[in-house]
C-alpha cells in the first residue's frame, strides 16, 4: 500500500508544528518543575516578591496584609512580624527595623529565622522585666528615599521606641547604574520575561546574564566602571541624613548597621567571583574590586553619619563569614548569617547607654 502524497509545504508545516509542540511541552515541563521547586522551598507557586500591592499612603509597593507562604507571614498591617497593639502599653519597648530586602529576609527559612525576630527574642530573654514587641518594616527593592516615606507613613503611627536602620545596597546599585549609563557602559535591561509570567524563563535569563558577565570578567572582555567614592555616595549621603533625622524625631534610640556582604578583600579570585555572582546581575559593569570599593565607601558614609548624629553604630560586618553557609547570595543572609547579624545588633544595643537608659525609663511606666 503506498503512502498518500503530501505536498512539500504541508510536510514543512507539519514539521514546524511538531517542533513547536515539542518546545511548548518542554517549556511547560520546565515551568512546572521550577514552580514545584518554588513551592517546596517557599510554599508558593509564584514569585516570592509577588504578594505586594501599591499602598495608598506611601505610593510604594508593600506586602499584602495577611498574606503568607510556607516561610513568610505578613501581619494585618503589612509587616513581616507578629500582630501589634495599635495603642502601645506604657512600659513596652517597640523596636522598628527599617530597610530593604536584607531586612525583610525572604531568603531565610521562616519569620523566626529573620534577624529582626532574633533581636526581639534575645531582648525578651535578656530583659524579662521589660516588655518588647517589634515590626519588620523592611521591603524588598526599597532605596533609602523609599524607606523614609515608609517610616513617615507606615512606621511612625506605631510609635517605635527604637529604630534600627540597615540601608544602602539598592542605593549602591542605582547610583552605579546611573554612572555607568552616563559613561556608555550600561543600558537598562528590558524586563521581557517577568517572574510573574514564567519563573523558568526568568531563571534562565538571570543565570545566562550572570554566566556571560562572569565569563567576560574572567577574560577581561568588557569595560569596567572606574569611579571615585564621592561619585556614587553623594545621593546616598543626603538621603541617609534625611532618614536619620526623621528617625531621631520619632524614636529616642536610633541605631544603624554597617553593610555586611559576601565578597571580601582577603578572598581568592575564585571566591570573590562566586561571591559576586548575584551582584553582577545588577551591576555587570563592575569587577570584584569595584564591588568591595563601593561597599567600603558606603560603610564609610554610614560610620560618618552615625558618629556625627550620635547614633548607635552597629559594627562588625566582617564577623559574618563571607561564604555560602551564611549568605544566600552576594548580600542576602542565609539562616546562619541572619543569626550573626542579629548578634551584632544585640551587642551594640546592650552596650549603648542610650538603650540602657530607655530600659530603665520604661520600667518606671509599667
Amino acid at each position: 500500500m503506498t503512502r498518500p502524497f503530501m505536498p512539500g509545504w504541508k510536510r514543512a508545516m507539519a514539521r514546524c508544528l511538531l517542533v513547536t509542540g515539542s518546545l511548548a511541552m518542554a517549556l511547560l515541563v520546565a515551568e512546572g518543575t521550577v514552580r514545584t521547586r518554588q513551592y517546596v522551598k517557599y510554599g508558593t507557586f509564584h514569585e516570592i516578591g509577588g504578594f505586594r500591592r501599591a499602598d495608598e499612603t506611601t505610593h510604594l509597593e508593600v506586602p499584602v496584609p495577611g498574606s503568607a507562604t510556607a516561610t513568610i507571614r505578613i501581619n494585618s498591617r503589612g509587616f513581616r512580624s507578629p500582630e501589634l497593639d495599635w495603642t502601645k502599653p506604657g512600659g513596652r519597648i517597640r523596636i522598628a527595623f527599617v530597610g530593604a530586602s536584607t531586612t525583610f529576609c525572604a531568603e531565610v527559612s521562616s519569620n523566626e529565622a529573620t534577624w529582626p525576630y532574633l533581636v526581639w527574642r534575645a531582648m525578651q530573654e535578656e530583659h524579662p522585666e521589660n516588655g518588647f514587641d517589634y515590626l519588620n518594616a523592611g521591603i524588598p527593592g526599597y532605596t533609602v528615599a523609599n524607606s523614609l516615606r515608609n517610616l513617615e507613613r507606615r512606621v511612625a503611627p506605631l510609635a517605635p521606641d527604637v529604630i534600627v536602620l540597615y540601608e544602602g545596597f539598592n542605593d549602591f546599585i542605582y547610583s552605579t547604574q546611573r554612572l555607568a549609563s552616563e559613561r556608555g557602559l550600561y543600558e537598562k535591561r528590558r524586563d521581557i520575561w517577568s517572574g510573574r509570567w514564567s519563573l523558568a524563563l526568568d531563571l534562565v535569563r538571570k543565570n545566562y546574564e550572570i554566566l556571560v558577565a562572569t565569563w567576560q570578567m574572567r577574560r577581561g572582555a568588557r569595560p569596567v566602571l572606574r569611579f571615585e567614592p564621592d561619585e556614587i555616595t553623594g545621593g546616598f549621603r543626603a538621603d541617609l541624613t534625611a532618614l536619620v533625622a526623621a528617625s531621631r524625631r520619632l524614636a529616642p534610640v536610633v541605631a544603624i548597621a554597617t553593610l555586611s556582604h559576601r565578597i571580601r578583600r582577603d578572598q581568592t579570585a575564585e571566591e570573590q567571583l562566586a561571591a559576586s555572582e548575584a551582584a553582577l546581575f545588577y551591576m555587570p559593569f563592575l569587577d570584584p574590586n569595584g564591588l568591595v570599593k563601593g561597599y567600603e565607601a558606603y560603610n564609610r558614609v554610614i560610620r560618618e553619619i552615625a558618629r556625627s548624629s550620635g547614633l548607635i553604630l552597629i559594627e562588625g560586618e566582617d564577623t559574618i563569614p563571607g561564604d555560602s553557609a551564611h549568605f544566600h547570595d552576594s548580600v542576602h543572609f542565609a539562616d546562619a548569617g541572619s543569626a550573626l547579624q542579629a548578634h551584632r545588633v544585640i551587642l551594640a544595643l546592650d552596650r549603648s547607654p542610650a538603650f540602657v537608659d530607655l530600659l530603665k525609663l520604661k520600667l518606671t511606666r509599667i
